[in-house]
């Protein structure tokens, strides 16, 4: 067990908790600052190396001898969006200056605290202004301090999945400002390794560089959907931040003028490190509900289903046949590719090790030969001479879900094969795809 007694403070925020747990990892015996310890687990509570000081930071009536017999603070309190009626100057600045006065009462060694990378080329908008205060505060407090300046965090860029989900991703100029964003857990690990070092800034990012464009494919990719990324003008971003900062209260002006700053930046640190992974960050952010359709085959055990399509697969069918498919369909393809319960199947796009075959495009192109079936539908199921299972789509924009019919194929008086007027069976293709599962239920 280390020595040295660590104050932390910011212990329930995204990066505060992973200091936390490397802190309790290395054994440094640990005083954390939280506003409300109920909102901690039991395990934690427990802890031995843990001390838990209920506290406001904001309010320094309340911080009291938080810093007694504490040899360093780590402080990773700032905001991002300005709440509970708190300014960034109160927070990034004021809290941090509060824990400060402490330090120095107490006789502390050294105070690490987690900034932001170019935070001085940010002193124009207020989150950098904030920052940057508390930094020249610390630096001009005679207290050995060290700066961690992150590029961005992992959590960060999970708005680029947010918008790829929604089908588009809107950038500014080109896309081509480039950053390495590093995950909380692989930056709370420098923040540690501070505590036995002596540099004095430490400007930090990820092992990967992305710029903004390739961030966006990687989204799209993870999704397996067509990439389809917008790219406005810089002088529309120009725009927003002139606009948002007369017509927009600053609780919500704050966050905007922070993204569209960054946006229009390089942020690439010169220390690169850490095992995260970008794309391996965004898979773990698909819930259990985005591999729906996958989890369902996997727990009835009576289907066979196929390798997932990609996003080039995926547009390669939407080219064929001129259409969009729906976005829900897109999900299923890009899990399953398609599956069957014997002689019963949903189809789509069939994958093995060496081929690939795409059964959803040859089915429909020859129905809408032979039976004429309108461009409206794609066939999920040809029961032939009997009867068609059709999904609705379009070929002008992307549906979320939409329903699902079936039509008859009859003989006509001339002896040719038509499609009877399709009838709706289903509201979506979720409905569909649980009556399809209960097909092995029932047997």
């Amino acid at each position: 067990m280390k020595t040295e007694k660590i104050l932390l403070a910011g212990a329930t925020g995204y990066l505060g908790q992973y200091i936390l747990a490397a802190l309790l990892r290395e054994e440094y015996p640990t005083r954390i600052v939280v506003r409300n310890k109920s909102k901690l687990s039991p395990a934690l509570l427990t802890h031995p190396l843990l001390e838990v000081v209920e506290a406001e930071v904001t309010q320094p009536d309340t911080l009291q001898g938080v810093c007694k017999g504490v040899h360093k603070v780590i402080s990773s309190v700032g905001i991002t969006r300005q709440k509970d009626g708190l300014t960034y100057e109160q927070v990034d600045f004021q809290a941090n200056k509060n824990l400060l006065d402490e330090a120095l009462r107490e006789g502390v060694r050294k105070f690490i605290y987690v900034s932001v990378f170019k935070g001085e080329a940010m002193r124009h908008i207020a989150i950098g202004a904030a920052k940057e205060h508390f930094v020249n505060t610390l630096k001009a407090s005679g207290l050995d301090y060290c700066i961690i300046r992150p590029s961005g965090f992992y959590s960060d860029m999970a708005f680029f999945l947010k918008m790829a989900k929604e089908d588009t991703i809107c950038l500014f100029s080109k896309g081509q400002y480039a950053m390495n964003p590093i995950h909380g857990e692989d930056l709370a690990e420098v923040c540690v390794a501070q505590l036995e070092r002596y540099e004095r800034e430490v400007n930090v990012g990820g092992a990967e560089v992305f710029t903004q464009t390739e961030m966006a494919r990687l989204a799209f990719e993870i999704l397996h959907k067509p990439a389809n990324i917008i790219y406005f003008p810089d002088w529309v971003r120009r725009l927003f931040l002139k606009m948002g900062k007369y017509l927009l209260p600053k609780s919500i002006y704050g966050a905007i003028e922070f993204f569209l700053t960054i946006m229009a930046m390089d942020a690439v640190a010169p220390m690169q490190v850490g095992k995260h992974r970008l794309k391996a960050f965004f898979e773990s952010l698909i819930s259990s509900a985005d591999r729906y359709y996958l989890k369902r085959l996997k727990q009835s055990g009576e289907f066979e289903y196929s390798i997932g399509a990609n996003a080039e697969e995926i547009k390669h069918i939407e080219e064929e046949l001129g259409i969009l498919l729906p976005e829900v369909y897109v999900n299923f393809l890009s899990e399953c590719g398609s599956c069957n319960y014997g002689d019963v199947y949903i189809n789509g796009i069939y994958k093995e090790k060496d081929s690939i075959s795409y059964p959803i495009v040859e089915l429909t192109k020859q129905l809408r030969e032979d039976l004429h079936l309108s461009e409206d539908f794609i066939v999920l199921h040809y029961e032939v001479d009997e009867f068609l299972t059709l999904y609705k789509v379009s070929n002008r924009v992307r549906l979320k879900d939409a329903e699902v019919f079936e039509a008859e194929v009859y003989c006509n008086d001339k002896g040719e094969f038509e499609i009877d007027k399709p009838t709706p069976i289903f509201d979506s293709f979720e409905e569909y795809f649980e009556d399809f599962l209960d097909l092995a239920e029932e047997d």
